[in-house]
């Protein structure tokens, strides 16, 4: 139960911090992979 917890708070915590770029990776990633589907798409 105390490992659950602590996991947990160690989760929110590096979340609160890495939240902005989680999302902006994300959304260069997403954009990326998406202008890839769309060349292959257009390859075709």
């Amino acid at each position: 139960m105390m490992m659950k917890a602590c996991y947990s708070y160690f989760f929110i915590f590096s979340y609160r911090i890495m939240s902005k770029k989680v999302y902006n990776m994300n959304v260069k990633t997403n954009f990326l992979k998406w202008e890839c589907e769309v060349r292959r798409n257009v390859n075709k």
